[in-house]
């Protein structure tokens, strides 16, 4: 383990009002502490007393000499603020304590928001319970998107005429929606979007959780993954998948290999549901739709029996969500249904339960079983005979989070005025909730990059298998880090990206997984977080590394936990995709042709040839920025190899597209222009 940080202790925190700031002694900062710069030895020997984490102007830039004159300080010593007035009461006059204040954030509510909503609610009369539940309102304070962050979801085509699609929608190639011929059969793709981006705060239908980002739609299935982040998509969202209890049976290398090219090649974050059928059952355990001895196709298993694996939730670079009960909180007596034959009180749907069941008595045995060992729900028409586990939705090892997936708003439904009902459920609607939250994420920082988003969301869930009446005891290490939380993920990113941020790990047991944070612009505090067992951590800061109380680093001998200052990092940086939207028209086999650009590293000149000197020869070249703005044009090349020389831009990211004389893209790569 490499350690480079400073072990926190309270933190004093004050405004101290002089009677000229231009009196108060020259200050030094180096490693993150202040020391004192003059060449008085008496006032040397008494700062020098101190551990000063902050010795400066609070409002450097305000004009009025009365605000100037105030410092902000921090300090780990209790009774510098006091010896420093006692010792210098001409200069240093009064002070506030601040070091219990705590920055509430008064969360925003657009006005489509829902029956839960403060104000006035001018959209659809829904329940968007889940919205209170994962604190979306306090990641609306900080940001609620923009449109240059787009959301792809693969699926059937998104709407793109309704008021909260309008505008917002690009398609892949030979990829739309017709309101005419689609139908309610093409509604999934809808009913996804809309919960990561449906536009907020227009007085119609209901909200997304990134509702300023825009979306790519393309079909479900992987052949138009590369073209959704070629369309600028920074987020991926897979609803679909495959399912079996043998984990290796629907691994494909070449969808790895893809998968892993396109979060290299953009940056892109996939996200995936992990999965709607029980991992928890068995020949002897299952218990058909329909009452005893019925035949038909509902009453027969529709998948295997055992731990359940869905891809393309189960691969590498894919983020797997499953689905969290968020209806009731705690044992509260709206939501106790029943005993079961031994008298045991049943809960249905609590809060913070991977389970929509639960035995709150019996802390050993928290499933809630009736019926003589199997519990549908209340008032199951059906009591079987048979011991079984209750429905709930995939859960293994390879899941990462869980998000709300029972009781969601169905916004196809909704918009298309379904008799059957308006709210659905299923880890499809649970796996938005997480790319509409990474939307927001990259609209604060748009260069985290895959494993930093990943990392964020996972420091910031809400530990469920460590507490919630031991409810998720039977689903340890099959449930992720826990349950999404949407605000506190903002919020840390937000934090770690400013100068004076202070970033906050709380209330956590990390066991497993790889978490990496090395862009960290100032401080970041650990309070009562364990990193143990198969947990790494590799967190860089540019100023300080707090372990509060309660805080465990205990990594086993296969994996370290590497803490480090770094006053040199910054927060520029080069975006990790391209957001580009290609007005040119792409064939993915002639963008495949043997071309190279060389060098990927440009001064003011590069080349692009092509090895073969047959077929269609380069007519064009252009360059477009991360932005989509074309920024470079030459035609009527008609050569096979061209070369581009006193290239005039400005550091950055770029994409080139070589054009033949039909202005078909023959060959499309990136460079950085340095």
């Amino acid at each position: 383990m490499y350690c480079s940080l400073s072990f926190s202790q309270k933190i004093y925190k004050y405004y101290i009002y002089t009677s000229d700031y231009n009196s108060v002694p020259e200050f030094v900062k180096e490693n993150g502490f202040y020391y004192y710069d003059g060449a008085n030895s008496r006032e040397k020997g008494f700062y020098d007393q101190f551990t000063i984490l902050e010795f400066d102007q609070a409002f450097p830039n305000v004009p009025h000499q009365h605000i100037a004159n105030v410092l902000y300080v921090e300090t780990l010593d209790g009774g510098f603020i006091k010896d420093l007035i006692k010792n210098y009461p001409s200069i240093y006059l009064k002070f506030d304590d601040l070091t219990e204040e705590e920055i509430e954030y008064l969360s925003f509510y657009p006005n489509d928001y829902g029956t839960t909503s403060p104000i006035p609610n001018q959209g659809a009369a829904v329940d968007r319970r889940e919205l209170d539940y994962m604190g979306v309102p306090e990641a609306w304070d900080i940001t609620t998107g923009n449109s240059n962050i787009k959301i792809g979801i693969s699926d059937r085509p998104v709407n793109d005429v309704d008021a909260d699609f309008l505008g917002k929608v690009s398609f892949t190639n030979g990829y739309s929606y017709d309101p005419n011929n689609n139908g309610i059969i093409y509604g999934h793709g809808t009913g996804v979007a809309a919960l990561a981006i449906a536009q907020g705060n227009n007085a119609h239908g209901s909200v997304g959780i990134c509702y300023d980002c825009d979306v790519v739609s393309g079909p479900s299935g992987y052949s138009k993954l590369y073209e959704m982040a070629q369309l600028g998509a920074k987020v991926i969202n897979m609803s679909w998948g495959t399912q079996s209890n043998d984990p290796t049976q629907y691994y494909s290398q070449v969808r790895q290999d893809l998968i892993n090219s396109i979060t290299d090649d953009f940056g892109v974050v996939f996200v995936a549901a992990a999965g709607n059928q029980t991992s928890f059952s068995s020949p002897e355990s299952y218990h058909s739709t329909g009452p005893p001895g019925d035949t038909t196709d509902d009453a027969d298993p529709d998948h295997p029996f055992g731990t359940l694996y869905y891809y393309p939730a189960m691969y590498d670079n894919v983020i797997s969500v499953s689905s969290v009960y968020k209806k009731y909180p705690g044992l509260n007596p709206e939501n106790f249904c029943c005993t079961n034959p031994q008298g045991i009180m049943i809960w249905l749907r609590p809060e913070d339960s991977a389970s929509s069941s639960v035995n709150g008595n019996d802390i050993n045995n928290p499933i809630a079983l009736t019926h003589s060992g199997y519990f549908t729900d209340q008032g199951d028409p059906y009591p079987t005979n048979t011991n079984g586990l209750l429905y709930m939705l995939t859960l293994n090892e390879g899941v990462d989070l869980l998000a709300p997936g029972q009781e969601i708003l169905d916004y196809f439904a909704l918009i298309s005025g379904n008799e059957g009902g308006i709210y659905n459920g299923g880890t499809s609607f649970s796996a938005p909730f997480v790319a509409g939250t990474i939307g927001l994420m990259l609209s604060v920082d748009d260069c985290l990059n895959p494993n930093e988003v990943e990392s964020i969301l996972k420091l910031s869930s809400k530990d469920i298998e460590h507490a919630s009446f031991h409810f998720n005891t039977p689903f340890y290490g099959k449930i992720g880090t826990g349950k999404l939380e949407v605000g506190k993920s903002v919020l840390l990113t937000d934090e770690l990206n400013r100068a004076d941020g202070q970033a906050l790990v709380e209330d956590h047991i990390f066991y497993r997984y790889d978490f990496s944070l090395n862009k960290i612009m100032n401080n970041l505090t650990l309070n009562n977080v364990a990193f143990i067992e198969d947990a790494s951590v590799s967190f860089t800061s540019k100023n300080s590394i707090y372990l509060g109380e309660g805080t465990i680093l205990s990594p086993n001998s296969t994996t370290e936990i590497v803490l480090n200052i770094d006053e040199n990092i910054t927060n520029t940086c080069i975006p990790t995709s391209s957001k580009i939207t290609l007005n040119e028209k792409v064939d993915s086999k002639q963008v495949l042709a043997d071309f190279k650009l060389f060098p990927t590293i440009v001064k003011s000149e590069l080349k692009v040839e092509k090895r073969r000197k047959v077929g269609a020869k380069i007519n064009s070249i252009i360059i477009y920025n991360v932005f989509g703005a074309k920024v470079y044009r030459k035609d009527n090349l008609d050569d096979y190899d061209v070369t581009v020389k006193s290239l005039n831009l400005s550091k950055g990211i770029y994409i080139l597209n070589a054009l033949n004389e039909n202005s078909d893209v023959i060959f499309q790569e990136k460079f950085l222009k340095e």
